[in-house]
C-alpha cells in the first residue's frame, strides 16, 4: 500500500463516532486518562489476487467527533510517497525524513517519528501513520501535540 497526503480509507477523519463505527467490522473504546480513543477495525476486499486486508485504525475523540486516523501498519510492502515505512522494509527515521525532503516535503524529524506539518501528517516508521483533522486542529495545536519540546 502507498499512502499519499489525503487519508486512503473509508473512516471520515473529522465525522462523527457513529457515522465511523458504521463503517468499521469491529471496534472498541480506549479508556484514557485524558480522553477516549475509537480504535477499530477496517476489512478491505483485495484487487485481482490480493486477499482481503484489515487495518488498525486508531481515533482520538474530541466531543462525538473523529479528529485523527491513526493507521497501524499490518504488513511489509508499505510506503508513503513511494518511501518505505513499513515494518519489514522502513528505512531509518533519519533516512525517511531526507527521502521524503527530497520530495519537496517539510519534514520535522524526532526521535521515532516524523511531523509533516504541512498535510497534518505524523509518521513512525515501521509502526504507523497518522492523519490529523485539518478542521479541528488549528496548525499551533497539531505542532503542540505532535512536536516534542
Amino acid at each position: 500500500m502507498n499512502f499519499t497526503t489525503e487519508f486512503p480509507f473509508p473512516f471520515v477523519l473529522g465525522g462523527t463516532v457513529e457515522e465511523n463505527i458504521a463503517r468499521l467490522d469491529d471496534y472498541f473504546f480506549n479508556e484514557k486518562g485524558s480522553g477516549t480513543d475509537l480504535e477499530g477495525f477496517l476489512v478491505l476486499d483485495g484487487t485481482g489476487d490480493d486477499e482481503e486486508t484489515m487495518w488498525k485504525i486508531v481515533s482520538i475523540i474530541e466531543g462525538d467527533t473523529c479528529v485523527t486516523a491513526r493507521v497501524d501498519f499490518n504488513n511489509s510492502d508499505i510506503t508513503f510517497l513511494g518511501v518505505p515505512i513499513g515494518p519489514d522494509n522502513s528505512l531509518s527515521v533519519e533516512k525517511t525524513a531526507e527521502a521524503l525532503k527530497a520530495q519537496g516535503l517539510t519534514v520535522i524529524t524526532q526521535e521515532y517519528d516524523l511531523v509533516l506539518p504541512e498535510h497534518f501528517i505524523t509518521i513512525e516508521p515501521y509502526d504507523w501513520i497518522c492523519y490529523w483533522d485539518k478542521t479541528y486542529w488549528s496548525q499551533d495545536e497539531f505542532l503542540e501535540e505532535t512536536v516534542d519540546p
